[in-house]
């Protein structure tokens, strides 16, 4: 609904109240692991349009066609721990489709998960572990996928944390991913990226 203040003479007409209906809806079946930090995303992920992107913490990453809620092809997929994270996507691999970067593992089970990206029909395209001094850690922190508005002779280089083997890797078509765990963004300088 939209709220506007008293009209004056000077106002325009008053707007319309904006209604809205449901279109679809999905009852997951989570085991009581439901959808909790992770915001939904949306992506290209098959020729039938827009999908919607979540994960939950029972690991399951979940996509569904936005148009009419229909599972879309290869999907879900399960990550092996709790995803609080929001999915990116963005077309990296040259199939005209979006790849989904996610990051897995919380502070309930904080010593499973990592990075993980999945293509268009859900299939592992790479995972990496979170890891420092202290062993491998799940990472609750979204990933940022972004372009890189770079001439072709100039990548964005991988940015340099101060305590850790956190992946940022090219993933192709001038897209890098970079990801963080909570634990190592605590102590991570800001990062600068570089002017083109």
């Amino acid at each position: 609904m939209c709220a506007t203040g008293p009209a004056s003479a000077d106002d325009p007409a008053p707007q319309a109240e904006l209604q809205f209906t449901s279109i679809w809806t999905q009852t997951l079946p989570d085991a009581g692991n439901p959808i909790a930090q992770s915001s939904p995303t949306a992506a290209n992920l098959d020729g039938s349009g827009r999908s919607v992107v979540v994960g939950d913490r029972g690991g399951t990453l979940w996509a569904f066609h936005l148009a009419d809620g229909s599972t879309t092809p290869g999907w879900p997929v399960h990550v092996g721990a709790p995803i609080d994270s929001t999915p990116s996507a963005a077309s990296v691999d040259g199939s005209g489709f979006d790849t989904v970067f996610i990051g897995a593992g919380n502070a309930a089970q904080p010593t499973v998960g990592g990075y993980f990206a999945y293509n268009h029909s859900g299939q592992i395209a790479w995972a990496a572990n979170a890891t420092d001094g202290n062993g491998n850690h799940g990472v609750q922190a979204s990933m940022t996928v972004a372009p890189s508005a770079c001439s072709a002779h100039r990548q964005l280089p991988p940015p340099r944390w101060a305590r850790s083997s956190t992946p940022s890797r090219p993933t192709g078509a001038g897209y890098w991913a970079v990801g963080r765990s909570s634990l190592l963004t605590a102590r991570s300088p800001p990062r600068r990226w570089p002017t083109c």
